[in-house]
């Protein structure tokens, strides 16, 4: 690697120059370490052709630091008086550093940091243009070096930039030219994709047809891989763009389209490298059509919104008719619901500082928060330092923070309405009916999405097998899946706020001494007694005790309301504690409604309530039968296991073979859960043995998110590197580009060398 940066006149350095207008021209007196390199580039200025060019004259220096370390850098030097720069070009500065650090056998990270100074009278647009061809010479390097890797040799990063590269020269096609035929030229250049196109005939087609990201409904396609003709390669690809328009990330809809077809899962397995190119792929179709990010964030507005709006309307209309005490119960409910969207917007930004979490808060307040958290999803942005949760989780919990305190209350108000017009023997319009049947059915589809979205979600099938993945391959059973979870998430909320509607008629005390006996405080005693009071989430001090106190409290409510599948996680109410939460509220009604019978309620509000109550409970037990039926039948015991938070985090911990996951299962775990256990040994042990080579490797998921997390007293005595942001730091600027721009990458080097990822700083 070190040869190849540094010899710029070889031919492979100088054809990549040649490509982005860069013309490199060797001083005779050249040496093996030092050297003079005149470097010419055209300007796309729009000052035009007497600013057009410009023209660098530099020193190279290379400076072997030790077997693993190399730096080559570039400085300006002086020009001689008879020196001047080349005619029709002006004189230009180059600062940059290239440091170079093998990692093991095969992988070797280069890091680039580069200062430009071009002169006066250059605009804006032209500087940009050209501190990203200059760092795009890296890319342009690394996609040279990948596109020589056999097949069998890619690996998981280096499908990623086999993707962007793919993706990148799709982006620079020029009108008029034919996508098909970039697209092969593509593959007849790469040589991982065309081992494994000639071995497989359908891939090309396949490729082909994932990126024309048409509309189409699932293709039925049976059959071993190496039976498939070009056609069905068109068929199979063309069946990604429904599975990514319905699903919430690009990783989740390429999971599902590749449980689709058998042939596709024996690729997968057989090649570490297809799932990461094809991910990064519909990541990015995804950003590019107007179905994609663009839809998620309209519908996540326009349902918040609409949701916000029809509230208010409601509580105008109950001020109207004199019904103040409905008005202020939806104003209440409105407020309660911005409240708790905040603490979760605090809890996960409190450590970036109070201006963080004020921003944050601002589109809870417009109530466009769930859109804003629909985008960076779709964006597949990730945490930043000082957060607590990943975007996912946290758009989760704000969907679980508008259960509670939005969507919940809002139909326990709309059935005591009508149970009030009941007594009165008033009519009942349809519209209030109507109105209660969809509230109830969008209190389900949003319990029914996060508990799908949480069980498709491939990383966590990765990291939780045993718990994860009930939701099967086929299409037709995913659906079924679905439906059902939205059929009895609706049945179980109308059930429960009936039973809670006829408690509160017969007065507040039933009300209050059953939720808080039976609902919480018995699930809070259990809680307390099985060590997993305090929530899964790695906090401190008061945080964690308001933390536990509230989350408790309201996931415990929405089980009991909507049945949501997910909650049944240990981290959660566990699986026993789910099942008998949800027969209890089943058996609830009717015991209910025949104690407010006795008690003396409306014979009209009675009669209304067993007919509803056989109607729903019929429904109810029904979708519940086509979800059981439908799931994989290894998940069944998930919904009456007793297992334990620690047990559960224990045995993922050890079952794990990848630092990231195990780190998953311990570091990003509350410590309550393994500290002063038998867990915590393991743990240590393993951060002892790893913790050298993450030193010297750096790996990504090792950011400084982790490296909070995990306790001194576990790092070992060893004198630590300087880190290589702050050796460069000098160099770096995030705000200007004619100041410093840092580029990364990572490249395995063989014989041919060949690059494995990559990352920007600009």
């Amino acid at each position: 690697v070190t040869k190849f940066f540094w010899d710029q006149d070889s031919r492979t350095s100088s054809e990549i120059g040649q490509s982005k207008g860069i013309k490199m021209l060797l001083d005779s007196s050249s040496s093996e370490t030092e050297k003079l390199v005149r470097s010419i580039e055209h300007l796309d200025s729009q000052h035009g052709l007497s600013h057009s060019k410009r023209e660098y004259f530099s020193r190279m220096k290379l400076i072997e630091v030790d077997e693993n370390n190399t730096i080559i850098s570039i400085e300006p030097e002086m020009r001689a008086a008879n020196n001047p720069p080349e005619k029709g070009t002006h004189a230009a500065e180059v600062t940059a550093i290239f440091q170079i650090h093998k990692l093991g056998e095969n992988r070797t990270r280069v890091v680039l940091v580069i200062k430009l100074q071009l002169g006066s009278l250059v605009s804006y647009k032209a500087t940009k243009a050209i501190v990203e061809k200059h760092l795009s010479l890296v890319t342009e390097t690394a996609f040279y070096c990948i596109n020589r890797l056999d097949s069998s040799k890619a690996s998981v990063e280096d499908g990623k930039v086999i993707g962007e590269q793919l993706m990148v020269k799709l982006k620079g096609m020029k009108n008029g030219m034919d996508k098909e035929e970039e697209i092969k030229a593509f593959i007849n250049k790469n040589k991982a994709y065309k081992q494994m196109s000639e071995k497989y005939r359908f891939m090309t087609t396949l490729l082909c047809a994932v990126i024309s990201n048409r509309l189409r409904s699932v293709a039925k396609v049976e059959g071993k891989a190496v039976a498939l003709e070009e056609n069905d390669g068109k068929l199979i690809g063309g069946s990604l763009a429904i599975s990514l328009a319905t699903t919430l990330t690009a990783s989740i809809g390429v999971d599902e389209w590749i449980l689709q077809f058998p042939a596709l899962q024996e690729i997968d397995e057989e090649y570490a490298w297809f799932r990461p190119m094809f991910e990064f792929i519909a990541f990015r179709l995804v950003g590019q059509v107007g179905w994609g990010v663009k839809l998620r964030v309209g519908m996540g507005a326009a349902m918040s919104m609409g949701d916000l709006g029809t509230d208010l309307f409601v509580a105008y209309m109950y001020a109207n008719d004199g019904r103040l005490g409905f008005f202020q119960a939806i104003l209440v409910m409105v407020g309660v619901s911005m409240i708790l969207q905040c603490f979760v917007v605090f809890l996960n930004n409190s450590k970036m500082g109070y201006k963080r979490v004020i921003l944050e808060c601002l589109p809870v307040f417009f109530g466009v928060k769930p859109a804003v958290d629909a985008y960076r999803v779709g964006r597949g942005e990730h945490e930043e330092p000082g957060q607590s949760m990943t975007p996912v989780l946290e758009m989760a919990y704000v969907k679980g923070v508008e259960l509670f305190g939005e969507s919940i209350p809002g139909v326990i108000i709309q059935i005591l309405a009508i149970v009030k017009l009941i007594e009165k023997d008033e009519r009942v319009d349809t519209a209030a009916w109507t109105s209660l049947i969809v509230s109830a059915m969008s209190t389900g589809f949003i319990g029914a999405s996060i508990s799908y979205d949480f069980d498709t979600d491939p990383e966590r099938r990765k990291q939780g097998p045993e718990f994860y993945g009930f939701v099967p391959a086929k299409a037709r059973k995913r659906t079924l899946v679905f439906l059902s979870m939205l059929g009895y998430g609706s049945g179980m909320i109308l059930i429960r706020y009936t039973s809670m509607t006829l408690l509160a008629l017969m007065g507040s005390q039933y009300l209050l001494g059953w939720i808080l006996v039976v609902d919480i405080g018995l699930y809070l005693f259990i809680k307390a007694a099985r060590s997993e009071f305090y929530y899964w989430i790695p906090l401190q001090g008061t945080v964690e005790f308001m933390t536990a106190v509230t989350t408790r409290i309201v996931v415990k409510l929405i089980t009991d309301y909507t049945s949501i599948a997910q909650f049944r996680h240990p981290f959660e109410l566990g699986g026993f504690a789910y099942t008998f939460s949800t027969l209890l509220s089943l058996v609830s009604l009717p015991v209910v409604i025949t104690i407010y019978d006795r008690w003396g309620g409306e014979d009209g509000v009675v009669e209304i309530a067993w007919k509803s109550a056989i109607y729903v409970l019929s429904a109810t037990a029904f979708f519940f039968g086509v979800f059981f039926a439908s799931i994989k039948t290894k998940f069944l015991k998930t919904f009456w296991s007793f297992e334990t938070a620690y047990h559960m985090v224990l045995t993922n911990f050890l079952n794990c073979e990848e630092d990231e996951d195990k780190a998953a299962w311990s570091l990003k775990i509350t410590t309550r859960y393994w500290r002063n256990k038998p867990m915590e040994k393991e743990v240590k042990e393993w951060i002892g043995r790893k913790w050298a080579i993450w030193d010297a490797e750096e790996p990504e998921w090792l950011d400084e998110n982790m490296r909070v997390l995990i306790p001194e007293e576990f790092i070992p005595n060893i004198k630590k590197k300087p880190s290589l942001q702050y050796s460069l730091r000098k160099y770096q600027s995030s705000h200007q580009l004619n100041k410093d721009s840092t580029r990364r990458s990572r490249i395995n080097t063989e014989p041919t060398s060949a690059t494995s990822s990559s990352e920007r700083k600009n």
